[in-house]
């Protein structure tokens, strides 16, 4: 007994040169999506005695597709809060923050990558 099976893979073929040509803006859509999440709540959970710590809290993309810098941008003594200093004791929310949302940055970054190839 023979079995021939024939599989029409036009359709699977114009997919995967969808996801080739998107390949540069679906990373780094992917990775902007993360970014807001992960930004969002480093946020939530900057000290915030003036809240200005917390606000200047932002994500860049730049050069390579799929890369995302996260941090605050001009207020560096937030670096003390975290790792603390010879009279202050560490206050970490960096860490706390990116594995409460890490779960979450990743799916949404999956979802952004997969619309963003049209998928």
């Amino acid at each position: 007994m023979n079995i021939k099976v024939t599989v029409n893979d036009a359709q699977l073929q114009r997919r995967l040169a969808q996801i080739r040509a998107g390949g540069t803006s679906a990373k780094r859509a992917a990775a902007e999506t993360a970014a807001e999440v992960i930004r969002g709540e480093l946020e939530i959970r900057a000290p915030k005695a003036t809240g200005e710590g917390a606000e200047s809290i932002e994500w860049t993309s730049k050069g390579k597709a799929g890369h995302a810098d996260i941090g605050q941008q001009d207020k560096w003594y937030l670096r003390y809060h975290e790792k603390g200093t010879s009279k202050m004791p560490p206050h970490p929310f960096v860490e706390e923050a990116v594995d409460a949302v890490s779960d979450e940055a990743a799916h949404k970054a999956g979802l952004a990558y997969l619309e963003d190839v049209g998928l």
